[in-house]
C-alpha cells in the first residue's frame, strides 16, 4: 500500500441489494493502490430470468472493473442487465467504506460509530473494532 492510497490494501466482501423485491449479489474485490485487481460477483437470484442476469453480468464484469482505481468505478446497464449495476454499485460503496484508510471520520452508513459498518441496510447487525481516533504527537 502506497503513502498517498485512500483505501487499504486486501480483499473485501459486500453484499448490494437493488430493486422492488429485492434481489442481491455479493461482491468480491482484491484492492492494490486503490486499483481494483480482481473482482468476483455471486449471484443470489432464485428465478431462472434473472439467476441468468446475474450470472452474465458476473461473467463481464472483470473486464470491465479490473485496473481501474475503485473511486472510478460505477457501471450502468452490462451483459443485457439493467438493475444488476445497482446492486453491485451499492456493494461497491460498502467495500469502500470498509476498506477507507482515514479512521477518523465514521463511514457512512455506521450510526457516527467509527470505526462501524453496516453489514446491510436490513440489518442493524454492525461489524466494529477499536479505534483509536487520537493523533501521534
Amino acid at each position: 500500500m502506497s503513502e498517498e492510497s485512500a483505501y487499504e490494501d486486501g480483499v473485501f466482501t459486500a453484499t448490494g441489494q437493488y430493486g422492488g423485491l429485492p434481489s442481491s449479489i455479493t461482491v468480491t474485490v482484491t484492492l492494490v493502490d486503490d486499483v481494483i485487481t480482481s473482482v468476483r460477483v455471486t449471484p443470489h437470484a432464485t428465478n431462472p430470468t434473472s439467476l441468468d442476469l446475474q450470472r452474465r453480468f458476473a461473467a463481464a464484469i472483470p473486464v470491465v472493473v479490473v485496473g481501474k482505481r475503485i473511486d472510478e468505478v460505477k457501471v450502468d446497464r452490462l451483459a443485457g442487465s439493467s438493475s444488476t449495476p445497482d446492486g453491485f454499485n451499492a456493494a461497491i460503496q460498502r467495500i469502500k467504506e470498509q476498506a477507507r484508510n482515514d479512521t477518523s471520520q465514521s463511514p457512512a452508513g455506521s450510526g457516527g460509530q467509527p470505526g462501524c459498518i453496516s453489514t446491510d441496510d436490513t440489518s442493524k447487525e454492525k461489524l466494529c473494532k477499536n479505534v483509536n481516533l487520537e493523533k501521534a504527537t
